[in-house]
């Protein structure tokens, strides 16, 4: 037993990394046990909002949100409503994501064109046509340069609207373009253009590429300038890119929109969200794997000051 315990020490000495990486390892292990425990006996409805500083920014940039959408409306005739996770939020929390920490705005593609021919005239514009990785320091960037100022960032995900000091503290609403489908397209002719699409993006190296890319998909066989009975997420949107969509959806179950619950406000969230989100995320009134990581905040926190 003595010559074990010497052969152990030893192997300590000699092999520290080993131990602490194992230990990490089983530590990993048990927390992931605690963690299906408790999705598995927790209703995800009645988690408690957020606290603290996200809970500040969550309802100032609902505040800017709500007001700016309405401008939209009321200035410009472009009509919003909330998608994604914020969407989600309405319907299950009837507010954020208790981990959330941006808003997600849907529009028609006629609308987010128009959207960015005022940004270009009336904003700080920049289109990131340029940037490859690490986009927040560029975005950081720009706002430091331009405090308390609109800026509008194009991005091939998406249109922000900033206003801020910095990006840690910028208020932020996100468009995302939705686009009519073509009568005649059925909903595997759609899937694989999709499927294609995400193959030809994902050999893409830099954003440049994928806007290059973009501009000769803008003529297509599946995406209609006119309304249809068919709809979803156009060219520039992150679900057009790189999110798992389950397929078309009826125009129907996202126009007319209806006025729903969000914190204190009423906002726009499609006309039958149930569906929507079950085509978006299939069981989502369950537990996700990224539950209580707020995205954004945790790429921001790698901006250097």
């Amino acid at each position: 037993m003595n010559i074990i315990r010497i052969l152990s020490k030893i192997y300590n000495l000699i092999f520290p990394n080993r131990l602490k990486i194992k230990k990490l390892i089983d530590e990993n292990a048990k927390l992931k046990k605690q963690n299906t425990y408790l999705k598995q006996h927790c209703d995800i409805t009645k988690m408690k909002v957020a606290d603290g500083c996200l809970r500040k920014y969550q309802l100032d940039n609902l505040e800017y949100v709500y007001t700016y959408t309405n401008f939209l409306k009321n200035e410009l005739n472009i009509s919003c409503f909330l998608e994604s996770g914020s969407c989600l939020g309405a319907i299950r929390h009837n507010g954020y994501i208790p981990w959330d920490d941006d808003m997600d705005i849907g529009l028609l593609h006629s609308d987010y064109n128009k959207l960015i021919e005022y940004a270009k005239k009336n904003y700080i514009w920049y289109d990131t046509y340029e940037i490859k990785e690490n986009a927040f320091f560029y975005y950081d960037e720009i706002i430091k340069n331009h405090k308390n100022e609109y800026v509008a960032i194009l991005s091939p995900f998406c249109l922000h609207i900033y206003k801020g000091e910095s990006i840690k503290d910028a208020l932020n609403a996100e468009f995302f373009p939705w686009d009519y489908v073509k009568e005649t397209v059925t909903e595997n002719e759609y899937l694989e253009y999709i499927k294609n699409i995400r193959l030809e993006i994902s050999k893409l190296n830099s954003w440049t590429e994928i806007f290059d890319f973009y501009k000769k998909i803008e003529k297509n066989n599946i995406f209609s300038d006119s309304p249809t009975s068919k709809i979803a997420p156009g060219i520039g949107h992150w679900d057009f890119a790189r999110h798992n969509t389950r397929g078309l959806l009826d125009t129907n179950s996202i126009f007319p929109c209806k006025l729903a619950k969000f914190e204190n406000y009423k906002m726009f969230i499609p006309n039958d969200p149930e569906k929507y989100l079950l085509n978006t995320y299939g069981d989502y009134m369950s537990f996700p794997e990224d539950v209580g990581i707020s995205r954004h905040w945790q790429e921001m926190d790698n901006v250097i000051y």
